[in-house]
Parts: C-alpha cells; structure tokens; sequence
C-alpha cells in the first residue's frame, strides 16, 4: 500500500469519526453528505482503482502513455484532502454559530422522543400560493404535452444512445425557471404542503392541494426523461417521513434504504430498457453507483493538467472563456474527448473533480471546506429553533444538492440542488421573515427610540 493509499484511509478515518461523534447519526444534510462520501469514495475508490479498474477500456485509456502510479496517488491525495476539509469545514462552521450548536446538541439522538414542533402552519396566503404553483406546472405539462413525451419516450425500443440523444434534445422544459422550480423548490414547496396536511388532518383541502402537487411535480420530473429526478423524488419523501419518526442512520436504516434505492432504481431502468433481466440491471446499478463516480474522477486527474490545463475560474465564469482555446466547451466533454474518444459519452464527476479542473489542489481544499461548512450550516439553520416540521423540510428538501455535489460541482449544487435557495425560500415560508420585519419594528417603536 502506498502512502498516497495510507492518507486516503486515514483521512477517511477521521471524517467517519467527525461523522459518528460530532455531526451524529441523526439524518441532517451533513449526515447525508459525509455517509455519502465515506460510502462511495473509500473502499469502492480503493477497489476501482487496484482491483476492478485495471484491464478496463476506460482505465486503461485515461492512463495509458502516463505515469499512472503517480496520477493513482494523486487521486488518492486529493480525495484523502477532500475528507479532511470537509471535516473541517463542519467543525468550523459549528465554532461560528455557537448558540445553534447548542440548540442542535441538546436534541437527542431520536427525535421522536422531543416531539416536533408544528410551525408550518397554514394559512390562507400559503395555500393560494399552493393553487398558484399547482396551476402553472399543470399549464406547463399541458402546453409542452409532457404526457404523451414520457409514454412515448418510457415506450419506445430505442437504444440508450439514441435514448441519450432524445433526453439532452427534448428532456425537461425550454424555461430554465420552470425547469430550476422542479428539480428543488418545488420538491420543498410539495413538503410544506403535505407536512402542513399531515399535522392539521382536519383540513380535507390542504389534503387535496398536497396530493394535486405531488402528482403534477412527479410528472414533471419524468418528463426531465431522466432516471434519478423521479426516483429520488420518491426518496425524499421517504426521507421525509424517517425524520418526522425519528429515525437515524442505523445499520438497518441505511440497508433498508439502500433496499428501496435499489428496488426504486431497478423499475425505473426495467421501464427504461425493457430488454434487460433483472442481473444485468443490477450490474448497471452497481457500476453507475460505486464504479463510475470514481472511475470519472480518474479520468479528470489524468486528462488534467497532463493533456487539459487548469482553467482557474473559467469554468465557474463564461464570460471569461476564450473560444479559441481548449477550455471553450465543458470541461466534462473535454476529458470525454480525451478519455473516450468522443463528445457522446460522458459523464459527469463529483465537486471535487472540478474544483480540480479549475484550481488545482487549492480548489479541492477550498471546495471541499465550503461543503462541509454549507451543509453544516444548513443543519444548523434548520434545527435552530429545536426539533420542528421545517427542519424535517428543509433537510429533506436538501437531499437533493446532496446528490447533485456528489456528481457535479458545488455552484451547481447550491443552485439547481437548491442548497443555497431551499433555506431561503424557507426563511419567507415559514414566517422567519416576518417574524424578523417585526421585531426589528417593535425596537424601532420601543420608548426611546425617536426623537
């Protein structure tokens, strides 16, 4: 084993102990994001790289002409640097929102036993906002005809190229606001109304309302003609339900998860490609879940800086492309070209690998810090006013830019995933908002204030 491989396993020792003895079990977003991690990028990276990977086309491909043992170790430090800065990452931002940690601290590991507090109330304005948000999705399905484009699309007998080639055509909407709602605040917004409908199960309506949007938001995500929208969809509701019960992320927990995960992922494939037994669905799943996020990763460390140069923020910033140099298009088919020989097959890698593509080894540090401080901070924003349905919502909700940093780059993240936007839209959903408008009026009104 080389010392590249002993960082790598060290490293991943001490985020598994931050994980386990700062962070805890319970499920919140940096829960999610650490098990995440720990889960994919430890011993399946070690496999891929010394056992599975060698003798394969896409293996020897990115490393062939190469000093590959060097390229090996250098993955292996930049990922055993990754565990250390999202670790600390996570412990700073705790150090710099004390009062929360506390708060966060003091709830015990299951929160069922505290009780959760109902502060998603509803309310006259919130559900006309429902009505609203359920009337424009429907009119969008109508209007792009998404029922007949996800029966003929899930129907046909297309290849998975050409299957490809229709998705990255006509997958999802031409508005980028409908499709940005969709993929996370919308997720959210279908939280709040259901969770609102499930603490006041007196109201026959909200029930209504909540069901009308979880099925229109649904149709929405399959007509994204993707595999992972819809599923994961199901999963963050599934999520949602084990915060509200109090579970943690216990060994039965993660296998059953990983039970439904995998029973969810093989219909979807199964409707996809109806030509495949069930053995080579799972093969699929298998190699799409812990082969190809480290076998990528493999292939940008060897294509850059070797045959790609650094980018230093070009990626992050269009405008400051140059169109006549190798960096005009996407990083991701640049190395597909590279690697694969072609613009066609590609695939996406996690942050860290283009933090790597734009700053070298001070990308992945800096990168890999603000995941950790992100995440945390989320979790200490929504658990700041105890145990409540909002921060079931919100972590729920956030699942989503979980997924989306552990296979592309955290601005995405924090935009599509909705890392940044879903504690936002909460602040003025729940009444955070207003609840601040007055009090910083009272004081202003208080006895001595004016002249």
């Amino acid at each position: 084993m080389s010392v590249a491989s002993i960082a790598l396993v060290v490293s991943w020792c001490v985020a598994a102990w931050h994980l386990k003895r700062q962070v805890t079990l319970r499920i919140s977003t940096t829960s999610l994001l650490f098990g995440a991690l720990l889960l994919l990028h430890g011993v399946p990276l070690l496999s891929y790289l010394y056992i599975t990977g060698p003798g394969t086309i896409i293996y020897e491909s990115a490393l062939q002409q190469l000093d590959r043992d060097a390229i090996i170790d250098r993955l292996q430090l930049a990922v055993a640097l990754m565990f250390l800065c999202v670790t600390l990452g996570s412990f700073v931002t705790a150090g710099l929102f004390p009062s929360w940690a506390a708060q966060l601290r003091m709830l015990p590991p299951k929160g069922r036993s505290v009780g959760i507090k109902h502060v998603l109330v509803s309310s006259p304005a919130r559900t006309v906002f429902f009505l609203i948000v359920i009337l424009v999705l429907a009119a969008v399905a109508i209007l792009e005809s998404q029922p007949a484009k996800i029966v003929n699309f899930y129907s046909s007998s297309l290849n998975a190229f050409e299957k490809a080639a229709i998705r990255l055509a006509s997958g999802g909407s031409v508005s980028y606001a409908y499709n940005l709602f969709v993929s996370s605040l919308g997720t959210f917004v279908a939280m709040v109304a259901f969770t609102s409908w499930r603490f006041e199960r007196g109201s026959h309506l909200l029930g209504i309302i909540a069901a009308a949007m979880v099925a229109v938001l649904w149709m929405a995500k399959f007509a994204t003609l993707m595999k992972t929208p819809p599923v994961m969809f199901l999963l963050q509701f599934l999520l949602l339900y084990m915060i509200l019960t109090g579970k943690t992320l216990s060994i039965k927990t993660i296998l059953t998860g990983l039970l439904v995960v995998g029973v969810l992922s093989t219909l979807i494939v199964k409707v996809t490609f109806w030509s495949l037994d069930v053995w080579n669905i799972y093969d699929f799943i298998y190699y799409r879940t812990f082969e190809i996020p480290n076998e990528v990763l493999l292939e940008y460390f060897a294509a850059i800086p070797g045959t790609l140069p650094y980018e230093w923020g070009t990626g992050l910033f269009g405008f400051l492309r140059n169109a006549s140099d190798a960096t005009s298009i996407p990083t991701y088919l640049a190395v597909a070209a590279i690697t694969r020989g072609n613009l066609e097959s590609s695939s996406n890698a996690m942050f860290i690998a283009d933090a790597w593509a734009q700053f070298s080894w001070m990308g992945v540090a800096l990168f890999s810090f603000l995941a950790g401080a992100i995440t945390r901070w989320i979790d200490l924003y929504a658990f700041g006013r105890g145990f409540t349905d909002e921060s079931a919502v919100i972590v729920a909700a956030c699942s989503y830019g979980v997924l989306t940093i552990l296979v592309t780059s955290l601005p995405t993240a924090l935009v599509t995933g909705g890392l940044a936007l879903i504690p936002l839209l909460s602040f003025f959903v729940s009444g955070r908002a207003s609840a601040l408008f007055h009090r910083t009026k009272s004081m202003k009104l208080a006895p001595g204030s004016l002249e």
